[in-house]
């Protein structure tokens, strides 16, 4: 069996939950109370009065409750206090939100090799003079080790990893999913502004529907311990 030694066992356990890394401790607040959104990007907003100032950033931050953070720095319009803001901070979550999905999607890939650094698009197959050659080959002929793609750039030595990964446009939408929460608990009070209120509940729903696509906040147990035994005839 591939992992029936000890360190074999380690290193089929490291590799299995590697893809893990970025949801745990993530966006879930920690002992001090904190978030950790510390490798997401910031919602990016222009001042609705239209302020010669820089575009307002809101950014994973511990005080995202407070009112400042929704504030222009420049003119002090609070981005929460009209209908139009609202719709506008909500309009531009869903922009950044496709531009990242389409990022995600065209898939492109780099040379994990620094020296090589080879982006490309493509996977290729197994080069004419290795095609009978077992090592190096996954059972779909493609040319993969532990099934992720060998760099052709530098001869099969390093993996080709995704540019923009799957981990992280998952972590993007929920920190966008955050962002409508927190701004939903700072207008709602009893001088809240119910068409408010439904702009924030149907950009939340939004954002609901794009997460339920992805499956990546799922743990599939089968597929993540199945390289750690063998259940064959001779198993140990």
């Amino acid at each position: 069996p591939a992992c029936a030694s000890h360190n074999g066992y380690l290193h089929c356990l490291f590799h299995s939950l590697q893809n893990l890394d970025y949801t745990l401790g993530s966006g879930v607040p920690n002992s001090g109370g904190m978030s950790t959104w510390t490798d997401v990007n910031p919602l990016t907003v222009r001042c609705p009065r239209g302020c010669e100032g820089s575009p307002i950033e809101i950014k994973a931050s511990t005080n995202t409750l407070a009112v400042k953070e929704w504030t222009c720095p420049h003119c002090s319009h609070n981005l929460l206090q009209s209908v139009s803001s609202v719709q506008l901070v909500c309009n531009r979550l869903v922009m950044q939100a496709r531009e990242l999905i389409v990022r995600y999607e065209l898939g492109w890939m780099r040379c994990e090799d620094s020296a090589c650094a080879l982006v490309t698009r493509s996977i290729c197959c197994p080069p004419p003079h290795l095609n009978g050659a077992a090592m190096h080959t996954d059972s779909d002929g493609l040319w993969a080790r532990g099934g992720r793609p060998l760099c052709p750039g530098c001869g099969g030595q390093a993996l080709l990893k995704p540019v923009y990964a799957e981990s992280r446009l998952y972590r993007q939408l929920c920190f966008f999913r955050h962002l409508i929460n927190t701004a939903t608990k700072l207008v709602t009070g009893n001088y809240a502004n119910p068409t408010i209120e439904r702009v924030l509940t149907q950009s939340r729903l939004h954002f609901d529907r794009l997460l339920s696509h992805s499956a990546f906040a799922m743990v599939d147990l089968h597929q993540l311990f199945s390289g750690l035994r063998s259940t064959g005839p001779g198993a140990h």
